[in-house]
């Protein structure tokens, strides 16, 4: 038998399909409506009510990702000014094992802390994600390099449906970025999007050692904010595409910073 997940009649969903949906992208919100006020690109009143808005449909999605998401966010935000204000090579490289070694606290807390979880209204096991993730892992044994193709939990297929029928429920997504990203495009779509937030993670921290202006450090903070939202929801892929946007986006401001910033150092070079 086949039961619809429930629990979370009264969370918020807006226009999203779930409300974790709803929640990651309140998340982004948050901070783009945070620098708004901090940069004053837009009005005061809008920024604010952006971010006020942002923050209450967030919570009132009853995400625990994208609350944990989001409150890890501003902890990065102290972290990477913490690095980016730094003065010489000795300070900056110190603050780096401080931000690592901050933010491996944080994935254990949120990974492997009981009191955590109860305190949000989750178990350890993830309101039943580790059963989900199981049953998604022997699913792409079977089909490891070229996975199942895009959109395969919009198609009943008598695969979707087995991996339903031994859940216990209808199971809507993976609850996991990389899985999902295996399960669907196979290990080369796996090894692609793991190379892209690698390159991802490597600009923003060489930004950051280089002495980053703050739009640069906008850019990190929503880069991170997707990463971190993608050990326990689908990131990237079908049926939370909107996420791709934000990653990529802020992938692009990376990359445009850490070009600005390379010209700047050649030309440099050569007026010296």
């Amino acid at each position: 038998m086949i039961v619809v997940w429930g629990g979370y009649e009264t969370a918020w969903r807006g226009v999203m399909p779930q409300k974790n949906f709803l929640g990651g992208l309140m998340a982004y919100g948050v901070f783009v409506g945070y620098y708004s006020l901090l940069f004053r690109s837009n009005s005061r009143i809008l920024s604010f009510y952006v971010v006020l808005g942002s923050i209450v449909m967030t919570i009132m999605s009853q995400s625990a990702t994208a609350i944990i998401a989001t409150s890890s966010g501003f902890i990065f935000i102290i972290l990477l000014s913490f690095v980016n204000n730094s003065k010489n090579g000795y300070e900056k490289g110190f603050s780096i094992w401080i931000m690592m070694f901050v933010l491996v606290l944080i994935s254990g807390a949120v990974v492997f802390s009981n009191e955590m979880f109860q305190f949000i209204g989750r178990s350890v096991t993830l309101t039943g994600r580790s059963e989900i993730w199981s049953l998604v892992l022997g699913t792409i044994q079977e089909r490891p390099f070229l996975g199942y193709g895009h959109t395969f939990w919009q198609v009943q297929t008598p695969v979707r449906s087995a991996i339903s029928q031994q859940g216990g429920w209808a199971i809507a997504h993976a609850h996991n970025a990389y899985l999902d990203i295996w399960l669907q495009t196979g290990i080369i779509g796996l090894v692609l999007v793991s190379i892209f937030l690698i390159s991802g993670v490597a600009m923003s921290l060489r930004s950051v050692l280089r002495g980053a202006a703050p739009i640069a450090l906008f850019w990190s903070v929503i880069f991170f904010v997707s990463i971190a939202k993608s050990f326990t929801e689908t990131q990237w892929v079908d049926p939370n595409m909107p996420t791709f946007f934000w990653t990529t986006l802020s992938f692009i401001g990376l990359v445009n910073f850490s070009g600005a910033s390379f010209s700047n150092k050649m030309r440099d070079r050569r007026r010296a």
